[in-house]
This record gives C-alpha cells, structure tokens and sequence, in this order.
C-alpha cells in the first residue's frame, strides 16, 4: 500500500513539475514571438522607404541626379558659372527649375 502511494505521489509530482515547466516554456515561446512580431514591423517600417518612390523632399545624389538631369534637360549637365549641382542637390533637394537654369544649355 505504501509503495502504492509512494507512486501516486511521484506521478502527481511529475505532472505538477511537466505543467510547470510547460508554462514557463510556453511564456518564453510568446515573449520570443513577440520580439520577432515587433522586429518584422521595425523592418517593414525600415524597408518601405527603399520601395516607395521618393518623398517629396527626396534628394538626388549619383546616377539618380543624373537620370533627374536628363529627363529635365533631354541631355548631359553643361555647369554654368561653375555650379556644383552634385554637392548641392544630394545635400538638399533641387527643383526642376534650378537644375534648368544651372544646366541645360
């Protein structure tokens, strides 16, 4: 009879620990979910911006600037007055109408 009991109490034991650690398993697995909910949504945040086409107070800076350059003038930038558009238009943005007078023939 008592090893009987001996064994109930053993199997009750091994249960209540089992329930405990799959708690605790199942609290770290959700906190771990989280973080990976919350990182996925930082880098969506992070990545739409690559995506999407400028925003408005986009600048232009290496082939971009270029390609801006060419459909604003149809042809390469002739500098006049010695005007670096490069520096300036990658550091700020440029409109139309300054790359039209800094540039196009």
């Amino acid at each position: 009879m008592k090893l009987l009991a001996l064994i109930a109490v053993t199997v009750l034991f091994a249960q209540t620990v089992s329930s405990f650690l799959d708690r605790d398993a199942t609290a770290r697995y959700l906190k771990e979910m989280e973080i990976e909910l919350e990182l996925e949504n930082n880098l969506k945040a992070l990545s739409r911006a690559r995506r999407v086409p400028g925003a408005p107070d986009a600048r232009s800076c290496g082939p971009k600037l270029v390609k801006l350059v060419l459909s604003v003038c149809g042809d390469i930038c002739t500098p006049k007055s010695g005007l670096d558009i490069a520096t300036h238009c990658c550091a700020d943005q440029c409109s139309d109408d300054y790359i039209k007078e800094a540039c196009c023939p």
